[in-house]
């Protein structure tokens, strides 16, 4: 979204929102920024800058030259609009945007297909483990571009009636026409026909991954889904939970002192603006503009309270991922000896500013105005096309993933004492309502019983084969994702239990964040972060799985 997916999850992609956590970890140019999940962006975008960066521990190293890609766009003219619209309408057509890329490829080898998410999709990199994996067995390497996102736009805006087309299962759909067309055009030069296909996936594009396993058996030999909540969620409070359960963990530079620190200097810093005393505030903790409204309109005064959360978001979800801060670091500050725990989360807060010098609190100018834009991003703007309308139309129509820090009896947050204004209501209902201009919203689409969502796809009782479910146990997404029965998050949502069929196969990272298993091995050792043993762990459980599904 995060919400990579993020948040609302994949940012991203920060605060309560998917869109925040991307922004936060390459410099918060404002509180709506790029999707949140793009993996490949990451480390493709550091790499495309001139200057050096500094490593995690203040060092600056060499940026590593990549292979230049040899995939150009391509684009699928007959994609249908809508897949499953009356059969006696001529059904609409447009133009969906996909890469090849044959550097590796041997004839007879399989076809490695990266699905598309929430946001503009660009061709494969060889920062990726699929490209690794690619290498090894000669495969020959497809993206697809997310209806929607990017340049695959099948309506000519995005207006309330359009966006009814926008929807996982329009997407997946999407993905099967995709296939059987590839195959066709491909047949002689690439032996599609006959190839074995095997889907790659990260954070929402993980859940896709796997559902088009479980949607579309016949169509695939495998799917790898990496950090894929495929647990549709109205209030998504276990992010703030794994967010403080990661804090907390001294593995990665976490302390119990660290987060007791943080819930005393969340608290002070409540009560300090329930009591009118915005002189009080510490500086790096200063509201946007004169900072009146976050007394007056709880709407602000929720954004501001969610942009001081959301720092902390972007830093445990993308920890030691090549940016800083890094949960450590985060934690080194928090503990120092400050006169008090407030100063302490001042400190911790400053190492996030940029340029902004503020924290933004305006819920209609520093959010809601950027989603009730209707216009696509121009032509031609390829991988910096805007995301966040459709994104968060999905996340009002299907999955929730909204984050609050309401909750009852938290065992690891410590933005609980935020609880009482960033709730549902204010991170979720009030979203959708004013970015699409309606009134009465109160839950994503459902039946009696729970999210329409869960009920299609199974939600985490995931009865399917040849699927890998890949998590991290810092990532915040892994709570709603399919994972050991020793997780602390197991049970995360209530009684649903993160069951699998025998044929799914769970990996589950200790310490480690978001997607970090679909990086190429070394691919932070440039920022002086080496591959942990449960990194080389799960490169070599994916590896045999991939070669399982080929077999």
């Amino acid at each position: 979204m995060l919400w990579f997916f993020l948040v609302p999850l994949l940012r991203p992609c920060a605060g309560r929102f998917a869109q925040r956590h991307v922004s936060a970890m390459l410099g918060r140019e404002g509180l709506v920024d790029n999707p949140v999940n793009h993996v490949l962006e990451i480390l493709d975008r550091k790499q495309r800058e001139e200057t050096h960066r500094p490593g995690h521990d203040g060092a600056f190293a060499a940026v590593k030259t990549v292979r230049p890609r040899a995939a150009e766009a391509r684009y699928f003219e007959n994609a249908l609009l809508d897949h499953f619209g009356s059969v006696t309408k001529k059904p609409g057509k447009w133009r969906q945007r996909y890469y090849v890329d044959d550097t590796v490829w041997a004839p007879g080898g399989p076809i490695f297909l990266y699905v598309g998410g929430e946001g503009p999709q660009g061709p494969p990199s060889s920062n990726l483990f699929m490209w690794n994996q690619a290498e090894k067995y000669g495969a020959l390497m497809v993206a697809l571009e997310h209806r929607f996102y990017g340049e695959s736009r099948p309506v000519k805006d995005m207006t309330n009636e359009h966006l009814k087309f926008l929807s996982s299962a329009q997407a997946l759909a999407d993905v099967a026409r995709f296939i059987d067309y590839f195959k066709d055009e491909y047949k002689v030069q690439y032996q599609a026909f006959t190839a074995k296909w095997i889907t790659f996936g990260g954070s929402y594009p993980g859940a896709l991954s796997a559902w088009f396993k479980l949607k579309y058996p016949s169509k695939v030999s495998g799917a790898i889904a990496s950090s894929a909540p495929v647990f549709a969620v109205f209030d998504f409070y276990q992010y703030a939970e794994v967010t403080g359960f990661a804090l907390q963990d001294p593995l990665i530079g976490g302390s119990p002192e660290c987060t007791e620190l943080l819930t005393y200097g969340v608290r002070d810093l409540v009560s300090i603006i329930d009591r009118g005393l915005l002189d009080n505030i510490p500086d790096p903790l200063k509201p946007c503009d004169d900072g009146a409204d976050i007394l007056n309109d709880e709407l602000d005064r929720a954004t501001y309270y969610s942009n001081i959360y959301g720092n902390f978001q972007g830093v445990v979800q993308y920890n030691l991922e090549g940016s800083t801060p890094v949960v450590e670091d985060v934690c080194l500050e928090v503990t120092k000896q400050y006169p008090d725990s407030l100063g302490a989360l001042a400190a911790a807060s400053a190492l996030f500013f940029t340029s902004e010098g503020c924290v933004p609190s305006s819920f209609r100018k520093d959010y809601v105005d950027g989603l009730t834009k209707t216009e696509f991003s121009e032509a031609g703007c390829d991988l910096s096309c805007k995301s966040d309308r459709q994104w968060i139309y999905q996340s009002c129509n299907e999955f929730g993933y909204f984050q609050t820090t309401a909750i009852a009896d938290s065992k690891y947050s410590p933005f609980d004492p935020f609880g009482q204004t960033l709730t549902i209501d204010t991170a979720g209902v009030a979203i959708c309502e004013a970015a699409f201009n309606i009134t009465g919203y109160t839950t994503p689409r459902a039946d009696a019983v729970d999210l329409a969502a869960n009920a299609f796809y199974g939600a985490r009782h995931f009865d399917s084969d040849n699927v890998t479910f890949v998590n991290g146990d810092a990532d915040p997404w892994h709570s709603l994702s399919i994972v050991n029965s020793s997780d602390p998050f197991y049970q995360a949502g209530g009684n649903l239990q993160s069951t699998a069929s025998p044929e799914v196969d769970i990996v589950e990272l200790h310490g480690t964040a978001h997607c970090r298993d679909m990086y190429a091995p070394g691919a932070f050792e440039r920022f002086g972060i080496p591959d942990t043993a449960d990194v080389q762990w799960a490169h070599a459980k994916i590896a045999d799985d991939i070669l399982r599904y080929l077999s």
